[in-house]
């Protein structure tokens, strides 16, 4: 008698379920489509694929921070002299993308700020690591937050300034012990000789 209420619950579950994905994979298919007319469109112009590839990737990623409306790419920032494909042995950065890649490339563009779309842009570098050409990790500076540079600088000043207080407590430490045994013995010395003065008389 349960089951098919059951078996009911169960079909429209699925049924809501590829509904949802049916909505979702027209958008991810659409982006898909755009992501790859841009790098087609890159790759016409003389641009090299991977430099295309990862540009293309930026220029989909910048909008969603919450400070850049849009990237915009010069020509001649896309050309070999400017931007660079370099093999690559080890992880990508090392701090939280260290996935392993075997290529990173390294390109510039120029960031627009939602406040001001049409003013001064900020000069942006895009990093995107690949593994046997599919990207596996992406990033770029941003010049509203901290640098990694900043950040392993504030670390080693950090390290630095610890050791140093750890050092002085040590050294305080034992300046202490050294006085504390200097009274001892110069303590034992004048009991001694109290003593052998009480003797002789």
């Amino acid at each position: 008698m349960n089951r098919i209420p059951l078996f009911s619950r169960l079909r429209r579950a699925v049924c809501g379920l590829l509904a949802l994905a049916a909505g979702v994979q027209p958008a991810f298919a659409d982006q898909l489509e755009r992501h790859q007319q841009i790098v087609g469109d890159l790759v016409a112009q003389g641009v090299m694929p991977a430099v295309a590839d990862c540009a293309a990737h930026a220029s989909f990623v910048v909008p969603t921070s919450p400070r850049y409306d849009r990237v915009e790419f010069p020509p001649q920032f896309l050309d070999t002299t400017h931007a660079s494909v370099e093999p690559w042995t080890g992880p990508f950065d090392s701090h939280k993308q260290r996935t392993e890649v075997d290529t990173v490339v390294s390109v510039k563009g120029l960031g627009y700020t939602k406040t001001d779309p049409s003013g001064q842009p900020d000069l942006l570098s895009f990093r995107c690591g690949y593994l046997n050409n599919t990207m596996l990790a992406f990033g770029y500076d941003d010049p509203g937050g901290a640098t990694p540079t900043a950040r392993r600088s504030t670390g080693g000043s950090r390290r630095q300034a610890s050791a140093t207080r750890r050092g002085s407590a040590r050294s305080k430490a034992t300046a202490r012990k050294s006085t504390g045994a200097s009274t001892s013995r110069k303590a034992g010395s004048t009991a001694k000789r109290s003593t052998k003065g009480t003797a002789k008389r």
